[in-house]
């Protein structure tokens, strides 16, 4: 089946669809047929179109059976969105709503995102809690020391002053008698 005879008139008539046809597959189809009549071979046809031989077969036999109008007929072919929802027993609005919702989610798990774990919120209540946590840490600290020492205080031995030193004043300053007078200084020299 290299070849296909043509009917009389319609030589006239693909030519006319190959200048004229509204789109390029039925222009496509007209010129398959027209290169088959010629003698042109399907791998030939196949290579110079860019189609299918599957292509050129199915033409070549939709010519056999309806002539050039069976070239421009839309064929209806069952829709694929129909036989979804026969077996999935849903009608075609909720079909779409699960369909667009699950693109969503795939268009979303595309979408980048930043790597390891989202970052905490923290709330005002939080930050005051960790502050209080702190300084309760902190005084614990503090307290801790002040019982040391008071047991370091109470453990060591006191030191008595040697007999024959005497022991240092508290309060007021040694004057020497190189300190300067000052206003207000009345002690002599």
């Amino acid at each position: 089946m290299c070849s296909i005879t043509l009917r009389p008139d319609d030589p006239a008539a693909l030519r006319e669809l190959v200048r004229s046809a509204p789109d390029h597959l039925t222009r496509q189809r007209a010129l398959i047929l027209l290169l088959l009549s010629a003698g042109v071979t399907w791998a030939a046809v196949t290579a110079a179109l860019g189609c299918s031989s599957a292509t050129v077969a199915r033409w070549a036999d939709r010519y056999r059976a309806g002539g050039v109008p069976a070239l421009t007929a839309h064929v209806p072919r069952p829709s694929r969105l129909q036989e979804a929802c026969e077996q999935l027993g849903i009608c075609e609005r909720r079909f779409e709503a699960l369909r667009t919702t699950a693109i969503r989610a795939g268009v979303a798990a595309l979408e980048p995102r930043p790597v390891g774990r989202p970052p905490r919120v923290i709330s005002p209540d939080h930050s005051e809690i960790t502050r209080l946590r702190e300084r309760i840490a902190e005084l614990e600290t503090q307290l801790q020391a002040a019982l040391i020492r008071a047991e370091l205080a109470g453990a060591l031995p006191r030191l008595q002053p040697e007999p024959g030193k005497p022991r240092p004043r508290s309060g007021r300053a040694k004057e020497s008698k190189w300190s300067r007078s000052r206003p207000g200084n009345t002690s002599k020299r």
